[in-house]
């Protein structure tokens, strides 16, 4: 067992500021006892290997000087005591930090393990001794999940949690740790549930997925009720977090492009209105009002069995299903395959397009019959590519394959006016709601034009950039709207000047088909207030857009989209015509936070990837960026507040005090940074070794956990105010892999504090974070220097700066007795035989006093006298029976302590005061350490002839404080004044 010594404060020299008398220096030349008191003369011959030997490992991160280190029994764990008022508990195993031990308010001197390694002991200069309970290291649930998990969230009560698991949702028992039942709520394995999140009521759950669709359920409080759904929303990107804002109406996601959605609750839950109808093959056109569609249905021909089927076309009321009016298009002389339809707002009126052969047909579909007018396209017969109506229904406008773009009359489908629009098909046409003079339209031309009809000449272009499919007015006829790609330029229609340019985030799920041409723009359609846009791309995609923040809200549909239209007054409820059915779908995203200064959907756009909610007044939403940055919002109306600055690498995980004061951020630049919420002040950088993944802050606002992505999970105090005191406790190893996520729970009405964990080991497991409470041992009237169990460890023994060695109950931490006259002054160090039988302390009388340890207070048994300066470590031989003592006179020791007790050997080598020893786990080395760094180790196997085989020094201008060998292990560790302990190979 390794013994301390006195204090001696660092300065430039060997020589600093002493707390006790000055030490004597002597030479080399001393002489050795050696039984019953005879010496002989040190021996040179052979001379003692010189070098240092291999250093294996460090033990860093200790802010100041480290005065002492030493091992628990096992050799698992080593502690060690630093002049920055801290005691480090290490795994030996990987060198780690696990624990920092703060309660102190001086230098700690001494730190010792318990004989059975579950107590810690300290000593320190503030006087007075302190007894810890090392913290339990080994998790209390560790189960299994039944595949890789995601994500993570548990009920306030500790009993319930649900978790993200091979893209499912899966609820978990805490308190066995058992997992199931799975949430079957997606078939696709592109719907991947990504995160999870609880209502603060804990009635509901959140679920955000890989394709961008969030589901609300609802969560019985029986648990073996199962969930139920209670509605959906696919947002245009994949969701990397969620959260309940305040009093839990409110659910915001983080997407990947780079935008949070804030979405009430209660439009969840408001039903959509869907209609089955049996799969129709064509085109499809949704009235002005969204109260009704025209559909198509493609001619089939006879096979086998199966009769053939004429070409149909129905208008169908989109809330029921029910056909107004049907009409056989085969039986009307329509052949050729029917390329588009378009019809008037009320669909009273249509225009049937075919190709091979090309042809249109006006229908008037007012009455019980329609009546057919075909349209002469002349003799060259290009194809119809393109097709819209007038407001007034009384002119129809024709788009050719040849670029030329045609006006007839609908009552006699007579020519009205023709010119040469494009170079190239003509792609798309609108009218203008409320001047029927004006015809938008799109081509290969990378501009939309807009025409005056009557003169058939362009009055101005709008440039998109590339290939124009889609155009439209907005409602008042104020703007223009163009699609190139999944682009969408806006721009004032009476100069042609651009206002915004919207785009698309990519498709999700991105599939090996999905490419430019399948997932462009081919119609737009503006909401009643235009300030909503729909659009549909060729893939059967739709989405709808805010026009103002540009920016999507949510996908509509299940990716068969074949037209688009609006319902109601106001923002309007969009209506999506599918190929199996019709769908009228609220607008579920209520406000969108940005805020990133670039344009969601390009590719530079840095992706939301981490949400965080403060609840209190006033209350806000933080969002993490993959640039690095982290935006603060008022929810309120969606504006920024307030920007975080920059971080060295992407945002990986950000989290809000309680109370809303401290913002916690991680990211992958291994940093670790506490900002003033509210503010933007940067409170505390903490850099780390290993990138962090997850971050979550206990229920009190006191503790950050931060996991990495070598499976440890560092606890960290909130109020830390400088980087190398932040870290309180490492769980080294708590997962084989990265941590994926972390949360606390209890930490209120008394419940006790833990940690659940989930690596992508599949593990799930829970930790206790809470210490008890130190037990502080006062009595001392200085510092004190040093520590001994006693072997069983029921007792502790202390010496200290008042001379007195006292004896304290390690089960209650009272005093047991005390002897106030241990040495002249000062006692420096105290060390007991591991068989119990003595009690030994050393003074700045250059004597060794013994004592019967059940009963120091009777006074010392016998004192030994041998050394010329203050006796600074005892150490006692790991088989009992014999002392090691060093001193500030250079020499060490050895005592045969018995009857009766005998000097058998003095050791010279240290040019200088020896401050620490340390015997080997068999007993049969010491290792000695000088203040100016001299380390010297020795083979006492035989005691009547000690050699010394190992010599070296540490760097110069270091001070050594102490050694101590590894108890099963060939290793030495050497503590000193470069604020670390090296390990040393010393086989």
């Amino acid at each position: 067992m390794m013994s301390s010594r006195r204090w001696q404060r660092l300065g430039r020299g060997r020589r600093g500021l002493l707390l006790g008398p000055a030490f004597q220096i002597v030479g080399l030349g001393l002489a050795v006892g050696i039984g019953s008191g005879a010496s002989i003369p040190w021996r040179d011959d052979p001379p003692a290997p010189a070098g240092a030997p291999e250093v294996v490992g460090q033990l860093e991160g200790h802010r100041a000087a480290v005065y002492g280190v030493s091992w628990n029994a096992e050799g698992t764990l080593a502690v060690t005591a630093g002049f920055d008022n801290t005691a480090r508990v290490w795994d030996h195993a990987t060198g780690k930090e696990r624990h920092v031990f703060t309660g102190h308010t001086g230098l700690v001197l001494a730190a010792r393990f318990s004989p059975d390694g579950t107590r810690l002991a300290t000593a320190s200069l503030d006087r007075t001794v302190k007894l810890w309970t090392l913290p339990n290291l080994a998790p209390r649930v560790d189960a299994v999940a039944p595949g890789p998990v995601s994500a993570f969230a548990t009920h306030r009560a500790g009993q319930r949690g649900l978790a993200a698991i091979q893209g499912r949702a899966v609820t978990i028992d805490l308190t066995t740790g058992s997992f199931g039942p799975v949430w079957e709520q997606h078939e696709n394995p592109a719907s991947a549930i990504e995160t999870v999140a609880l209502a603060p009521a804990e009635d509901r759950a959140a679920l955000g997925a890989w394709d961008g669709r969030l589901t609300l359920w609802a969560v019985a409080a029986d648990p073996t009720t199962p969930p139920t759904l209670q509605g959906s929303v696919m947002t245009p990107s994949t969701i990397r977090a969620i959260a309940f804002l305040g009093d839990g109406q409110t659910v915001a996601t983080a997407g990947a492009d780079g935008v949070a959605r804030l979405i009430p609750v209660a439009s969840l839950v408001e039903p959509t209105a869907t209609t089955s109808w049996a799969r129709f093959d064509g085109p499809a056109v949704v009235a002005r009002d969204g109260s009704r569609a025209l559909i198509v249905t493609q001619a089939v021909a006879a096979e086998g069995d199966a009769p053939a089927r004429p070409a149909v076309a129905r208008v169908i009321q989109l809330d029921d299903a029910a056909v107004i009016r049907e009409f056989d298009l085969t039986a009307a002389g329509i052949t050729g395959t029917i390329a588009l339809a378009a019809a008037h707002a009320d669909l009273s009126r249509w225009a049937i397009v075919t190709s091979h052969p090309n042809a249109v047909h006006l229908a008037d579909a007012t009455g019980e019959t329609v009546a057919l007018k075909p349209v002469n396209l002349g003799e060259a017969a290009p194809s119809v590519t393109a097709a819209a109506f007038r407001a007034d229904g009384e002119a129809v406008a024709l788009g050719l394959g040849d670029g030329r773009v045609r006006v007839v009359s609908f009552g006699d489908a007579a020519l009205v006016k023709e010119w040469a629009g494009h170079n190239g098909a003509v792609s798309c046409l609108a009218f203008h709601p409320g001047d029927g003079n004006q015809l938008l339209s799109g081509g290969p031309d990378p501009s939309a034009k807009l025409w005056n009809v009557a003169e058939g000449q362009a009055v101005r272009e709008f440039p998109v950039g590339g290939a124009v499919h889609a155009v439209a007015f907005s409602r008042d006829g104020a703007i223009v709207a163009a699609a190139s790609g999944r682009d969408v330029p806006t721009f004032q229609t009476g100069d042609a000047k651009a206002i915004a340019t919207l785009t698309l985030s990519p498709p999700i799920p991105i599939t090996s088909n999905a490419n430019a041409e399948t997932s462009r723009i081919v119609e737009l359609a503006y909401g009643p207030d235009n300030t909503h846009l729909a659009a549909r791309t060729a893939d059967g995609g739709a989405t709808v857009v805010n026009v103002a923040a540009r920016v999507e809200l949510q996908r509509l549909g299940e990716g068969d989209a074949v037209a688009l239209g609006w319902k109601g007054d106001g923002a309007g409820r969009p209506i999506v015509a599918g190929r199996t059915r019709a769908i009228s779908e609220p607008l579920r995203v209520a406000r969108v936070l940005l805020g990133t200064g670039v344009t969601p959907g390009r590719s530079q756009t840095p992706q939301a990837v981490a949400l965080a909610v403060k609840v209190n007044d006033p209350p806000r939403v933080f969002l993490g960026l993959s640039d690095g940055s982290a935006r603060e919002f008022d929810p309120a109306n969606g504006q920024q507040t307030r920007s975080y600055d920059a971080q060295s690498g992407p945002i990986q995980g950000l989290a809000v005090s309680p109370d809303g004061a401290v913002l916690a951020t991680i990211s992958q630049g291994k940093s670790l940074r506490f900002w003033k919420a509210g503010d933007g002040g940067l409170l505390l950088a903490v850099p780390l070794e290993t990138i962090p993944t997850t971050l979550t802050i206990d229920p009190d606002g006191k503790k950050a956990a931060v996991g990495d992505d070598q499976g440890s999970v560092r606890l960290v105090a909130l109020d830390a105010t400088e980087p190398d005191r932040a870290v309180l406790k490492t769980i080294d190893s708590a997962h084989q892999g990265a941590v994926v996520a972390s949360r606390f729970d209890g930490g209120t009405d008394g419940v006790e504090l833990t940690l659940w964990t989930l690596g992508t080991d599949a593990r799930l497991r829970r930790w206790s974070v809470v210490d008890p409470a130190p037990l502080t041992l006062q009595g001392h009237n200085g510092q004190v220097y040093d520590l001994a169990w006693s072997p069983d460890g029921s007792t502790l023994y202390s010496v200290g700066s008042d001379n007195a060695l006292r004896v304290w109950n390690a089960g209650d931490g009272s005093a047991q007795a005390v002897q106030s006259q241990a040495h002249r002054v000062i006692a420096y160090a105290v060390a007991i035989d591991p068989k119990g039988s003595w009690l030994a302390t050393g003074g700045d009388d250059a004597t060794i006093a013994l004592w019967n340890p059940a009963n120091p207070g009777a006074g010392a048994t016998r004192r030994l006298q041998g050394h010329n300066g203050s006796v600074l470590a005892l150490s006692a031989h790991p088989n009992g029976g014999l002392l090691a003592s060093a001193s500030a006179d250079g020499t060490i020791r050895l005592w045969e302590v018995g009857e009766p007790t005998r000097e058998v050997a003095v050791l010279a080598g240290h040019p200088d005061e020896v401050y620490g020893l340390a015997w080997s786990h068999d007993g049969a080395r010491l290792a000695s350490i000088g203040y100016g760094g001299s380390i010297r180790i020795w083979n006492l196997s035989d005691l009547t002839q000690p050699r010394l085989v190992r010599s070296w020094n540490l760097e110069r201008g270091l001070q050594g404080f102490g050694v101590a060998f590894h108890p099963r292990e060939g290793l030495l560790g050497v503590a000193a004044s470069h604020r670390k302990v090296t390990l040393y190979a010393v086989p």
